[in-house]
């Protein structure tokens, strides 16, 4: 994932169904406002053909500050829908940071997120 920024849906108890129809719905979402997000394709298990997709897991080719913002405003949609929804935000270097209702409008969430733009950029 050295070439992505990783975003990881938070199950917060939803099945594996729900968790595979969330992960496509918020790609979904994020494709519509511009951002270049992918399903997270791993090598299958051994003893398998071809590759399996993480399940809650998308990859962003490009974090720039309008592919912030973009994201962000995503995320808040998803948010008023369930106060329970969150992503993890993981950057090329490893920092991360949890996006939620209770942080979604804070400076220090920005200041992160601006943190791993620079960081995809650099």
């Amino acid at each position: 994932m050295t070439d992505h920024i990783a975003i990881h849906i938070e199950p917060s108890g939803l099945s594996d169904g729900q968790l595979s129809a969330l992960t496509a719905d918020f790609r979904s979402a994020l494709v519509r406002n511009g951002l270049d997000a992918t399903f997270h394709e791993v090598k299958a298990a051994e003893g398998h053909k071809g590759v399996e997709v993480e399940l809650g897991t998308l990859l962003l080719a490009a974090f720039t500050s309008g592919a912030v913002t973009a994201m962000i405003e995503v995320v808040k949609a998803y948010v008023a829908r369930n106060k329970s929804f969150s992503v993890e935000v993981e950057g090329k270097g490893g920092q991360s940071v949890k996006i939620s209702a209770e942080n979604i409008e804070s400076a220090e969430l920005k200041e992160l997120l601006a943190d791993i733009t620079n960081a995809a950029q650099g």
